[in-house]
């Protein structure tokens, strides 16, 4: 039993530090120099376009949705935060069953948005 335990806790404690990395890798959402500028909100609109299509490999109706500031459920992590930025707010859990985060976006007025995530997928929001 103690030694299942301890075993849990390392494969949680590698997975939440696997996911870290990961969100330092978004912070500064980084461009190649030929769109002439470093990173991605810098961008106009035409060279956002380009970039989500050639170097993402994104399609039209989800680089559309990101564009005009929607997430949909199915988007990946990455995806909403090129449509709404990074959260002010991640909370995860880990289990047998994978990874839920909870991510909490503050819009003003004291009003919260929350999307929901399982293994990396949009499944769910609440306003």
């Amino acid at each position: 039993m103690k030694r299942w335990f301890i075993i849990s806790l390392v494969v949680c404690v590698s997975v939440i530090s696997c996911y870290s990395r990961e969100y330092l890798r978004y912070s500064n959402l980084p461009v190649p120099e030929k769109y002439g500028a470093s990173q991605y909100r810098d961008l106009n609109e035409q060279q956002k376009r380009e970039f989500l299509k050639n170097e993402k490999g994104y399609s039209d109706s989800i680089i559309n949705d990101i564009l005009n500031g929607i997430v949909r459920i199915g988007m990946t992590r990455e995806q909403v935060i090129y449509s709404w930025g990074r959260p002010d707010e991640i909370h995860r859990s880990v289990g047998s069953w994978g990874v839920h985060e909870q991510w909490v976006y503050r819009r003003g007025d004291f009003k919260a948005q929350f999307l929901y995530f399982e293994n990396g997928k949009l499944t769910g929001w609440q306003d």
